[in-house]
């Protein structure tokens, strides 16, 4: 009797260590999958942050034309004014 409750205590310890290698090998190939998601989100953001950049830079370049051809246009101005002396 106490043998064979012996038995399915053993039986059952086996059946729990073989759920639990199960579980842990899941977890480990979850981990594996997070660790990819993360490197290729981040691959993704560096790509937006360079578009985002990108469109920056261009919208300050214009910025920038614009000032200069409105002092241009400032400088044309005193010329005349100066000639019109």
């Amino acid at each position: 009797m106490l043998q064979s409750k012996l038995n399915r205590l053993v039986q059952k310890m086996d059946e729990q260590r073989t759920a639990y290698d199960i579980i842990q090998n899941e977890n480990n190939r979850l981990k594996t999958s997070l660790i990819e998601k993360e490197k290729e989100i981040n691959q993704w953001k560096s790509k937006v942050d360079s578009a985002i950049d990108s469109a920056q830079i261009e919208e300050n370049q214009q910025m920038i034309k614009a000032k200069i051809e409105g002092y241009v246009g400032e400088i044309d101005e005193c010329i005349a004014l100066i000639k019109a002396m």
